[in-house]
């Protein structure tokens, strides 16, 4: 057993976790504009994290989420740890390889600078990158608090360090990513440390058909539905200077809180059904406490952004507000769990379905209303692209005789919904 603070659950500790993690990420987006570098140097970094994430997104979340499904279910948990670690390094020195062999037309598609050594940092960055995503799973599905409360401070701490402080005394794009492959690189060494801790990592291939099975169509659905802000930032990248480019990235970000809280629930909810299949009240329960607090911080949000927007970055970002704000719409849909509830069911299917279709219609809808909104259309393609995923599953769900309201509070979402959108029109178009 982990000698944890009893106040203190997994569910708690890994949102906590991705708060930090992603409160480091903002936090150092807000001092490189301090830094006075160029904004175009900005970009290029925004452009580097584009790249890495767009090749890695998918298939992390997908062996990481089947992970967790496994864990719960087999016995042998060391195996289980040993054959995923397997699986991600494997997975993650084949795609470098692919980037090296395409590089070429990797870089023009990206519009990446491709000068001296930073492709090859890119390369590094990645593996490190991914294989550490291992730390953060393998510490919840062992409900170890005190790893990811650790964690957590790792991130927040030396992640901004590493990242700010070379911008603040060199300027440069390179010293930058630099200080990023310290801080990645760090974290790798810790993973591995957890990893050789007792773990079996003699391959079995039937284990390893079996779980790739299972997160093939994960993966799939990953990629079609996450690829949604990957596809943005290259059509932006690509209609758009790197300045607008930078501009863009730092309005069309999702509410940090509600992607963070919302994915580590879902993470913990999914371990739930999966050892209850009719737990549903828990995840009606945990998702209007998440209501009642993501909500009112997001309408005062979408209030004060225009002012706040140039006070924290700069005058160059003015323009920004408008992005999030349409990007905080996907605070309603973000807060509906019926995917975690199929996950635990283990349909995996009815989910890769729901993806096709947002990916599809994401690209359309963004590319067509481009030309009559602009940037906002882009933006505005992206949210109601979700929206129509999340109603598929809500819908699939119902016919199985699942109804939203055994696992929504309809009320109180309903009640918070008609109000941001109010609040929305008003202080984005308005006022």
């Amino acid at each position: 057993m982990n000698n944890t603070p009893k106040k203190i659950s997994g569910t708690n500790a890994i949102q906590l976790f991705q708060i930090a993690r992603y409160g480091a990420l903002i936090l150092t987006s807000v001092l490189l504009t301090k830094t006075g570098i160029d904004t175009s140097v900005i970009g290029h970094y925004e452009n580097f994290i584009l790249l890495a994430g767009t090749l890695s997104f998918f298939w992390v979340n997908g062996l990481t989420h089947t992970f967790l499904s496994v864990y719960n279910q087999h016995e042998n948990k060391r195996k289980v740890i040993g054959q995923t670690a397997i699986i991600v390094i494997a997975m993650s020195i084949c795609v470098a390889l692919c980037m090296l062999i395409f590089r070429a037309p990797l870089t023009t598609l990206f519009a990446f600078d491709d000068t001296g050594n930073v492709f090859y940092l890119l390369l590094c960055y990645f593996i490190f990158n991914n294989i550490s995503f291992l730390l953060d799973y393998m510490l919840l599905a062992r409900n170890n608090v005190k790893g990811l409360l650790w964690l957590s401070a790792y991130h927040l701490v030396f992640q901004t360090a590493l990242i700010a402080l070379p911008a603040f005394y060199f300027g440069s794009f390179e010293t930058i990513i630099t200080g990023l492959l310290i801080f990645t690189g760090c974290k790798f060494i810790i993973t591995v440390f957890f990893l050789l801790r007792n773990n079996e990592y003699k391959p079995d291939k039937a284990f390893i058909i079996m779980y790739l099975q299972k997160a093939a169509p994960l993966i799939i659905a990953f990629f079609l539905g996450g690829m949604s802000i990957y596809v943005d930032g290259i059509i932006v990248n690509n209609y758009y200077d790197k300045a607008t480019f930078a501009t863009y990235q730092y309005g069309a970000r999702e509410f940090p809180l509600s992607l963070l809280l919302a994915n580590a629930l879902s993470a913990s909810m999914i371990l739930k059904i999966g050892q209850d299949n009719t737990a549903f009240g828990e995840v009606k329960k945990a998702s209007l406490t998440l209501i009642h607090r993501l909500f009112p911080v997001g309408i005062v949000l979408l209030i004060v952004s225009q002012w706040v927007y140039p006070v924290i970055f700069n005058a160059t970002f003015s323009e920004s507000f408008i992005y999030f704000n349409i990007y905080m719409l996907l605070l309603i849909p973000r807060l509906l769990f019926p995917h975690s509830i199929l996950l635990g069911l283990n349909q995996q299917k009815t989910i890769l379905m729901a993806s096709v279709v947002e990916f599809t219609l994401n690209i359309a809808l963004s590319l067509t209303l481009l030309q009559f909104m602009g940037l906002q259309g882009i933006a505005l393609g992206t949210v109601i692209a979700f929206v129509v995923n999340k109603t598929i599953l809500l819908i699939t769900l119902n016919k199985q005789g699942i109804p939203p309201s055994a696992y929504i509070p309809l009320k109180q979402l309903s009640t918070y919904s008609v109000i941001l959108v109010i609040v929305f029109i008003l202080f984005t178009y308005v006022v």
